[in-house]
């Protein structure tokens, strides 16, 4: 029932249209209450009315006055008027849409309410359902409408015939009218889900009411109570829901007919997007839209079961095909094939194809274009077979298949998106060799190329196989075989960003940019490097990619031009500010190794220095002992020489259009190569692109007719090379890689009939600088005329120059022969260590690493050469000199230079190894050092004889490691392996003993990478004199210090030089005592225990090789000795007497401890220790054998009892 308030609306506008102020009212009857109350006439009260039989109504009140109102009644369609005397409550009570129930009766032939009383709200029933309930449903005929500020009720047709609804096509409205308002209709979300008719309905019928949702529009099938007004007898449509709207209705016939007329076929799934897909059908070749709405999981679940419902790509599916309006429009708008009734299939039930031929090979000779914004629908491309297939059509009859279609879905690598995602391509081009099978299609037998499981070539392709296992199916897709050579190139990643890169190009000294989605995918890049016999994995075991370094292949182009900004200020010549817009895609990524970067023209060649730089210390020309030739065009351009090669020998007769334009230069060389290659077979020329003016064109190059070549062997030659091409991209007039000269900038499109020659012009002299050096040269004194060295020639693939590396020395010129040179003097280098200002000289550190002690050098100021005015020489400048003699044979300084920082080294080199200091060189050194024996000739009783008597100097010498003279460092880290087979790189057996592999080893982890641990040699000149870890005389490295270095050269034969000091005392030097000597049969075989001086007595077991400083036969029982201690082992073991000495004076005297020896040849042969006698280790006055290797010719032999 609808309660009075469902009327506002209507009340509303009739209490408006009453004249009067509602508000303005009296509540005192002023007329019969008083006058009845005063009756002072006497006259008889008259008797009221009796209201009781009137029938009874009820109502609203609508209006209030002074002392009546009116009633809005329920039961009528009219307002009646009452008397505040009438009503039964107080008139205070009254108020407006108050409920009310009176009697209703007439005065003066009107309407009047009596015995009005007021009644609780919501006790008036303003509608009665007609049939409590029970639903109707109808048509909407007339929507609600709003007109002249007001809304309009709508009306809906009543279904007479009440069936239940579920046949669309049999509704009829032909019953009697119903009213409705806009607020009967509510639907309870965003729009009534339609109540589906049947089964096939719901997966089809969707509410086509978007732009209103919460409006009625005419036609809909709606679903309704019917109620009836009780005031105006009216029947309206109550709690209105929506069944079915007129656009569902009509999209449900018309899908009924659609069904009606489909077909059932089978096919795959070949995308998938947010809630619907598309299919292939094995009978068409369209593909087809579906709904996921459409899907028949109940059918899918008996086929399959629920644990193989998976919907992807490539799932294969049956389906009703229908032609349906695209988009729900009108019927007869665009349309497009749709999906009804899809449900999943077993993997293996559908199939599109015969096969042909399995594992075959073809060239593309037509891409395919996949569809993007620039092309609407998909364009399929073709692929040349190497060897044509025999085969029969669909109707019987045999053919001979030559080409098969490619489409851009099984492309290999897919395809790929650019500009911004509005445009597609794929990744093969045009020459492109791919692997693949041969299908003969169902739709119409035409071939294709599908996916094959094999990933090279077939050998027996007619030999069809049965599929696998479905449970682990084989990768299938069309391998990417070779790529085409044409504008194929070569180079080094050196540039990488977040979305492009750069490119070191092979062919010439210029780059290449790059965007990172024109990098080839990794399953291209592994079918590609797999077919080249290349790993997919560098050295550490990584998948190749992109980094800085990495060596990739690639085509070239050319984008236009950019401009640059070239040396100088004023450029006259403003074309040569530009430059070519070079372009690397397909990159394809190439082990370490693969891209020929230069070619060695000759190794370890001979040559002598012809000629030093005047301006550079360390360049100048060298003469070859043996000439060499440089590349040939084809070891230059190796990949255009395999182009032109291979096309002549292909049996392809259509031209090799290449896919984009190249730069002159490109161009210049294809058509130079098949000048020389392919004269006579072969004709290149241009396809002018439209709207490109700066270059001719892209290249074309086809095969010559055999009337052709006829023709052409008529004038004398046949061919003639196509002009050159200026490369736009060199400043000026230059000559260009090969010798050739290029025409200046800006004349790119004139053609000049200079050619090319296959002639090439030996090499015999070649300039070097200090590049050219291995790394021992490189911090070398400079190179002299006439020294002789060898070195590598090498030729640059990117510049075609020849240049020297890994240049040694062989052969210095001897002094003597270089002070003749220079006007009787030689060259050296050195630090200025002082200069006398007020007396005008100074002195120069040499730098002489083969020296045994450091030498200081007096120079004049006035010999120093300035090129500034301004500068005069500093304490610590870099010099050059050259080293003169004088009169009374000191040596002097002469034409001082000094050089630029850094001509010295201050820093270690980046490769330095680092070791140990096991003993410290002396400052003398006499290499005829004989052994002295002990000896019992002499009688106890007779005086002890001096130490210094006699020695036998017929004896040998002594075996020992490192020279006595020289100091000896332990090595540890080598990271470059400068030290590995050092005794057999060439030098003598004297240069060969200065390095003694240790007959300890310590683990890789303690002693650096791949180092062995070895004794190395060195005189104090190998000490650094500049720059960090550099000492002076009073600093030199001691014992256990950790030091860096380098290889010495090989022409001096000492172990280290560059020495300078890392961490001083960096190792333990620890005190002991040796016991259990073995001398054994050789050094290396030599066995003792040292007992360290400590509480535990540390016991240690060591070799006789680690004892230095001494002879072995010299050493005794528990003889006081000292090792270095380092990892657990000890190195460098020396007797303590041979390493200090213990001055007689206390250590608070001033007085510094001196040592002088001189022997007194006027005594006796006697020597006497002078000037401070000191006091040895072991408590003698005096020295014992071997605190010196100096060894005296008059010692005297002592007897082995004397000695003890």
């Amino acid at each position: 029932m609808t309660s009075y308030s469902n009327n506002s609306s209507r009340q509303s506008s009739y209490f408006d249209n009453q004249g009067g102020n509602n508000r303005d009212r009296s509540y005192n009857n002023r007329d019969g209450g008083s006058r009845s109350n005063n009756n002072r006439g006497g006259r008889q009260q008259r008797q009221a009315p009796d209201h009781s039989q009137l029938p009874l109504e009820q109502g609203v009140i609508c209006s209030l006055k002074e002392s009546f109102g009116f009633i809005y009644c329920a039961d009528r369609p009219e307002e009646v008027f009452f008397h505040y005397s009438e009503s039964l409550q107080p008139v205070d009570s009254l108020q407006l849409d108050a409920e009310v129930e009176f009697r209703i009766g007439t005065r003066n032939d009107k309407l009047n309410a009596y015995q009005v009383r007021i009644l609780e709200p919501g006790s008036i029933a303003w509608e009665t359902e007609n049939e409590p309930g029970k639903l109707f449903r109808g048509l909407v005929d007339r929507p609600t409408r709003f007109e002249r500020g007001q809304t309009l009720d709508g009306t809906i047709r009543l279904l007479d015939d009440q069936r239940d609804g579920k046949d669309v096509a049999a509704i009829v409205s032909d019953g009697p009218e119903l009213y409705f308002r806009q607020n009967d209709y509510q639907p309870t979300q965003q729009h009534d889900e339609p109540e589906p008719l049947n089964g096939e309905d719901a997966k089809i019928i969707s509410d086509g009411r978007r732009g209103q949702p919460n409006r009625l529009l005419k036609g809909d099938l709606v679903e309704f109570s019917i109620v009836t007004d009780r005031r105006s007898k009216n029947q309206f449509a109550r709690s209105i829901s929506l069944i079915l709207s007129e656009r569902d209705r009509v999209r449900h016939e018309q899908e009924t007919k659609m069904l009606a007329e489909a077909t059932e076929e089978v096919g795959v799934v070949t995308s998938l997007k947010g809630e619907y897909g598309f299919l292939l059908s094995n009978k068409r070749r369209e593909e087809i839209y579906f709904h996921y709405s459409t899907i028949d999981m109940d059918d899918t679940e008996r086929a399959l079961g629920d644990g193989d419902l998976v919907l992807k790509e490539g799932q294969e599916m049956k389906f009703l095909v229908v032609n349906e309006a695209n988009g729900g429009g009108e019927p007869h708008g665009r349309r497009r094939l749709s999906a009804r009734r899809v449900s999943l299939k077993p993997k293996g039930s559908v199939k599109f194809h015969d096969a042909v031929a399995c594992g075959v090979t073809g060239i593309v000779v037509l891409c395919p274009q996949p569809a993007d914004a620039g092309h609407s629908l998909e364009a399929k491309g073709k692929v040349l077979l190497h060897e044509p297939i025999e085969d029969n059509d669909l109707t019987g009859n045999s053919r001979l298949i030559t080409e098969v279609y490619l489409s851009a879905r099984d492309s290999p690598g897919g395809t790929y998106s650019f500009r911004g995602g509005s445009s597609a391509a794929t990744w093969i081009q045009l020459g492109d060799t791919v692997l693949f099978d041969v299908v003969s299609d169902y739709v119409d037998g035409a071939c294709h190329a599908a996916p094959t499981k094999h990933l090279i070539r077939n050998p027996t392709p007619f030999e069809l196989e049965e599929e696998g296992d479905t449970e682990h199916p084989i990768d299938r897709r069309i391998r990417l075989v070779s790529l085409s050579l044409m504008a194929r190139s070569e180079g080094i990643v050196h540039t990488v960003k977040d979305a492009y890169g750069f490119i070191h190009y092979n062919e010439r000294p210029v780059d290449a940019h790059f965007k990172l989605y024109q990098v080839l995918p990794d399953v291209l890049q592994n079918d590609l490097r797999r077919h080249m016999g290349l790993t997919n994995v560098d050295k550490h075991g990584r998948q190749l990619g992109l980094q800085v370094g990495a060596e990739v292949m690639f085509d070239i182009s050319v984008h236009g031009r950019i401009q640059g900004a070239l040396p100088g200020r004023h450029h006259k010549n403003q074309a040569a500010q530009e430059r070519e817009n070079l372009k690397a895609q397909r990159i394809l990524f190439l082990p370490a190794g693969t891209v020929q970067q230069s070619k060695t023209l000759g190794a370890k060649l001979r040559g002598t220095i012809s000629k030093k730089d005047k301006t550079q210390l360390y360049a100048g020309m060298v003469d070859l002992d043996m000439e060499v030739l440089p590349m040939t065009m084809e070891e230059r351009y190796p990949l255009v020489a395999k182009m032109v090669d291979e096309f002549v020998a292909s049996p392809v007769q259509t031209a090799l259009i290449y896919h984009d334009i190249l730069s002159a230069k490109e161009d210049e060389v294809v058509m130079n190569m098949i000048e020389f290659n392919a004269k006579g077979l072969l004709s290149v020329t241009h396809i002018p692109v439209p709207g490109e003016t700066s270059y001719p064109g892209k290249l074309s190059i086809r095969k010559l007719s055999e009337e052709e070549r006829q023709e052409l062997a008529k004038h004398d030659g046949g061919y003639e090379t196509p002009p050159k091409l200026a490369d736009a991209s060199t400043d000026g007039a230059t000559s260009d890689d090969d010798g050739q000269v290029i025409s200046t900038p800006g004349t790119a499109d004139k053609r000049r009939k200079k050619k090319w020659t296959k002639t090439r012009k030996p090499v015999s002299s070649i300039r070097f600088d200090r590049a050219s050096f291995c790394d021992e040269l490189k911090n070398d004194a400079p190179l002299a005329v006439n020294d002789i060295v060898e070195l590598d020639v090498v030729q640059s693939r990117r510049t075609g120059m020849v240049t020297v590396e890994n240049m040694r020395i062989v052969e210095r010129i001897t002094p003597a022969a270089a002070m003749a040179q220079d006007g009787g003097s030689a060259e050296g280098l050195g630090i200025v260590k002082e200069i006398v200002t007020a007396r005008n000289f100074g002195f120069i550190t040499v730098l002489d690493e083969a020296a045994s002690k450091r030498e200081s050098i007096f120079f004049q100021l006035s010999s120093v050469v300035s090129s500034s005015t301004n500068y005069s020489i500093r304490k610590g400048d870099e010099v050059s000199f050259k080293v003169t003699t004088e009169r009374n044979g000191k040596r002097v300084a002469q034409n001082v230079k000094v050089l630029p920082k850094g001509t010295i080294p201050n820093l270690a080199d980046k490769n330095a190894c680092q070791g140990l200091v096991l003993l410290e060189p002396s400052h003398n050194g006499i290499k005829k050092q004989p052994v002295r024996q002990r000896s019992s000739s002499h009688p106890a009783t007779i005086d002890k004889p001096s130490r210094w008597s006699t020695v036998d100097l017929s004896l040998p010498e002594a075996p020992q490691g490192c020279d006595a003279a020289m100091g000896c460092i332990l090595l540890l880290r080598d990271p470059t392996q400068m030290f590995d087979n050092l005794a057999n790189n060439g030098q003598s057996n004297e240069d060969a003993a200065a390095l003694e592999v240790a007959p300890s080893a310590m683990s890789a982890e303690a002693a650096g990478v791949n180092v062995t641990l070895k004794h190395l040699s060195y005189k104090i000149g190998a000490i650094a004199i500049h720059g960090i870890g550099s000492t002076d005389e009073t600093s030199a490295p001691r014992r256990g210090d950790l030091v860096s270095f380098i290889k010495a050269r090989d022409s001096i034969g000492l172990g280290a030089r560059d020495i300078r000091i890392v961490t001083k005392g960096a190792a333990i030097l620890l005190r002991g005592r040796l016991e259990s000597i073995h001398l054994g049969e050789s050094v290396d075989e030599g066995t003792a225990k040292f007992i360290a001086m400590n509480n535990e007595e540390t016991l240690y077991d060591v070799k006789l090789s680690e004892v230095l400083g001494c002879d072995l036969s010299s050493l005794k029982e528990k003889e006081s000795v000292e090792g270095v201690l380092y990892d657990g082992q000890l190195y460098g073991i020396c007797r303590t007497c041979d390493v200090y000495l213990e001055s007689k004076f206390g250590s608070n005297n001033k007085e510094r401890p001196k040592l002088n020896l001189t022997v007194k040849k006027d005594r006796a042969g006697k020597i006497m220790a002078q000037s401070h006698m000191a006091k040895g280790p072991d408590g003698s006055c005096g020295f014992v054998t071997g605190w010196t290797s100096r060894m005296s010719k008059f010692a005297e032999l002592a007897s082995e009892a004397d000695v003890l």
